[in-house]
């Protein structure tokens, strides 16, 4: 008779598991939810201290104009429902998607809104178009929670006060 299996991971406490599963990709962080049902409860209605999207997670082919759709609505709903009053501890937004500013946007409000204290932004268009950088909202520069944030390959128009009075980290790369 074959020794039964144990699932040992399931019995870990529920905040040991959403900090295991807040250091996985996101592509394996969705791969979690066949894992188990509890990860599922887990996975869907817990707030995950870290987010990381990288478009080349999801897209086979980076250089084509391939359907972006799962990346989009997996960040879409990762954000934008997750619970207003969850604070987040980092956000890494590495998008190389064309005509999606506009959302791009929106995601960076919904983290700023969710007080996000590490913010790490790498924008390029897909494909071989050089069309202008992705020009950074002015509300990133009031972000009072931030304490490090990365920007690399986007465009800083700052017209106003900046203040980042937490803030103890910076980095930015081709600006």
């Amino acid at each position: 008779m074959a020794e039964e299996q144990i699932d040992q991971i399931s019995q870990l406490p529920d905040d040991i598991l959403r900090s295991i599963l807040s250091l996985l990709p996101t592509r394996d962080l969705a791969r979690t939810n066949l894992v188990s049902k509890a990860w599922r409860k887990l996975f869907a209605f817990s707030s995950l201290p870290i987010l990381m999207f990288k478009s080349s997670d999801f897209l086979v082919a980076p250089c084509k104009d391939t359907d972006v759709s799962s990346f989009i609505n997996a960040i879409d709903s990762y954000l934008k429902l997750r619970q207003k009053d969850a604070s987040l501890e980092k956000l890494r937004l590495h998008v190389h998607l064309n005509d999606v500013e506009s959302l791009i946007d929106s995601w960076i409000n919904a983290a700023l809104e969710r007080k996000v204290k590490e913010l790490d932004l790498f924008i390029l268009p897909r494909g071989r178009a050089r069309r202008k950088p992705y020009s950074l909202p002015a509300k990133i520069f009031a972000a009072i929670k931030i304490t490090v944030l990365s920007l690399q390959r986007v465009i800083m128009e700052i017209y106003g006060d900046i203040d980042l009075s937490t803030l103890r980290k910076l980095y930015l790369g081709e600006i």
